[in-house]
């Protein structure tokens, strides 16, 4: 990546001391949203500066960064990046974007371990709505992979809550992390198929899909025409812990009371993929 190979050059020669209370959180190139609760958990733990390259108000700023104690990995397109960094001795944790409530919590757990405190998230766990149960239990549905997130932690999420997911849309091999996930699907849901969504034949049998009810991300929208379809997208900030648990449980239930059509969503609010 480019943007990140030229951060890398930039931090690496600005390095100068470590301030350990100081962490940098890196994902794609939007920010933590502002409702996440991962700010107010890194705060009790004592980091006084929490940096994000979106943030930054300057070059200067952007240089701070190269003394943080800590690189917090929320997207793994950001681990090449840490990776290098941690040759010029800033450690990193790698904690991706869940869904999944109990996984939340897996990912505070690591970052206890690396950090050897214990961190305050415990009375910030979300009860997952019935209601919302009610509108995914045994629905037949896909996952794209321009969800924000791993696609099959997405879908092992909602078979834990009971939907049935018949259809994977990837683009790229699995990646090593989500090799649990996979493994998960492969014993609890084996009618989950995973598709190539670059692959020329699925345009001549989108009728295939035809029976999904619910199509999480707008390029699984694109095959699964008579779906209710979830984006799961945005442009303006990336979730993060409960709060991403939180935002997929209100995009279930504000797409299913006000459906929008997957044509509208590229055409008229030009959620692009």
């Amino acid at each position: 990546d480019i943007a990140y190979t030229a951060l890398y050059e930039i931090l690496k020669n600005a390095k100068n001391t470590t301030d350990k209370k100081a962490i940098n959180i890196l994902g794609t190139y939007l920010p933590l949203s502002e409702d996440s609760e991962l700010y107010n958990v890194l705060k009790a733990a004592g980091f006084e500066k929490i940096y994000q390259i979106q943030t930054c108000k300057g070059l200067e700023e952007l240089k701070n960064m190269a003394n943080s104690g800590l690189n917090l990995v929320i997207h793994f397109r950001a681990n090449l990046l840490a990776k290098k960094l941690e040759k010029i001795g800033m450690p990193y944790i790698f904690c991706p974007v869940c869904y999944d409530p109990e996984e939340v919590i897996k990912q505070y757990q690591r970052l206890e371990e690396v950090l050897g405190k214990k961190l305050n998230y415990e009375e910030l766990q979300i009860t997952i709505p019935s209601e919302v149960l009610k509108l995914i239990e045994g629905k037949k549905i896909a996952v794209g992979c321009s969800v924000v997130g791993s696609p099959y932690e997405l879908a092992r999420a909602l078979t834990k809550l009971g939907a049935k997911v018949v259809a994977i849309f990837d683009r790229h091999p699995p990646k090593p992390f989500e090799k649990d996930y996979i493994n998960f699907l492969s014993e609890n849901s084996p009618e989950t198929f995973v598709y190539n969504i670059s692959h020329p034949y699925l345009n001549e049998c989108i009728e295939a899909f035809d029976e999904v009810e619910v199509a999480f991300g707008v390029d699984a929208g694109i095959y699964c025409r008579k779906a209710i379809n979830i984006p799961l997208h945005s442009y303006q900030a990336q979730p993060f812990g409960f709060s991403a648990t939180k935002w997929l449980f209100e995009e279930i239930e504000k797409n299913f009371n006000n459906p929008i059509s997957n044509y509208d969503w590229i055409y008229k609010y030009n959620l692009l993929i």
